[in-house]
């Protein structure tokens, strides 16, 4: 368990911790975007299906709020907006590496959640 030398006010821990993940995520998400498509391989382990991810989606019933979630790819240039695309197959492959792109920069900032929790107090940890 990490020691702070100050320990600010909760509300402001939490609104300093808000803005620090969305930063997080915005660098992040503009680091992927500058990763050149050929070094992203759809064959990664990575990207394979987790062992019970789809009854997850399902219990979580994704497809219902999943349309109402912005696409972080038009707010960065050379993004591909997902909506609206037509799918053949020049397409599909495009689609395909850029679903794999966005799950690399995801998987990353998840690599970040023990930065924060060591930054901060555990107690604090519970509000994140």
């Amino acid at each position: 368990m990490s020691i702070p030398l100050f320990v600010p006010p909760w509300p402001w821990l939490v609104a300093g911790n808000i803005a620090g993940w969305l930063c997080l995520h915005l660098i992040i998400a503009f680091g992927g975007t500058l990763l050149p498509a050929a070094r992203i391989s759809i064959d990664w382990r990575l990207f394979a299906p987790l062992r019970g991810e789809a009854n997850l989606y399902r219990l979580l019933r994704v497809k219902r709020w999943k349309d109402r979630i912005p696409d972080g790819a038009v707010w960065f240039p050379g993004g591909i907006a997902k909506k609206g695309v037509v799918w053949n197959r020049e397409t599909v492959p495009v689609l395909l590496r850029e679903t794999c792109r966005g799950e690399l920069v995801h998987w990353i900032v998840l690599s970040c959640v023990p930065l924060f929790f060591y930054l901060i107090h555990l107690w604090y940890g519970r509000f994140m």
